[in-house]
């Protein structure tokens, strides 16, 4: 170990698992305990699964009384950091059921349901238009998805062109979903009748 490890190190030690108030960033106005030291920065744990890293001048020892109050005001100002993610033991149960929007990996920016969770992983189900399996259900953590309004303003242009495909999709003949409606029905009217009250031989 060099002069300046041994000295980087000791420079640190008093910092190690020290609870800290996050000053600026993600996170900010939060409470987390510094865990560790990496590329000159603070590993900072927020909450119980959350690691962000943190320069020296973002992290400060945490003051219960100075910071509470500090926290309540940050509250009203203008220009105060998008909320933090949330960890997936408490945003759980709100989840499951909801629809969202994909912020990071593979689907980004796709659009869809939450079906069930568990161990920190929620599985979003994905509608695909045209295809012959049409669903694709990916695992993804809460921290990675965003819940999507039920409002248009809400739909992205994306969301607005898929949309449309699907419509288009249903009204051509030969769309898959039409094919299999018309093979359903075929096996529940009798031939040469009429198809009775409440049956539609439509999609």
């Amino acid at each position: 170990m060099s002069v300046d490890d041994v000295a980087m190190r000791d420079a640190l030690a008093p910092w190690m698992n020290q609870v800290v108030f996050i000053r600026k960033g993600r996170f900010v106005g939060h409470v987390g305990e510094i865990i560790g030291f990496a590329n000159g920065k603070f590993r900072v744990k927020v909450g119980t699964d959350d690691i962000v890293n943190k320069q020296v001048t973002q992290v400060e020892l945490y003051n219960a009384d100075l910071h509470r109050t500090a926290r309540r005001l940050g509250d009203d100002t203008p220009g105060v950091p998008k909320p933090p993610r949330t960890s997936a033991k408490s945003s759980g149960p709100k989840l499951i059921g909801s629809r969202v929007r994909i912020m990071a990996g593979k689907f980004v920016g796709e659009v869809g349901n939450v079906v069930y969770g568990g161990n920190g992983y929620f599985a979003v189900e994905i509608a695909r238009c045209g295809e012959d399996n049409p669903v694709d259900l990916v695992m993804k953590r809460s921290s990675d998805l965003q819940v999507v309004d039920g409002d248009a303003n809400s739909m992205s242009e994306d969301d607005v062109w898929k949309a449309a495909a699907i419509l288009l999709n249903l009204t051509r003949q030969d769309a898959p979903a039409r094919k299999r409606c018309r093979t359903e029905m075929a096996g529940t009217v009798t031939p040469g009748k009429v198809a009775g009250e409440g049956q539609s031989m439509h999609c």
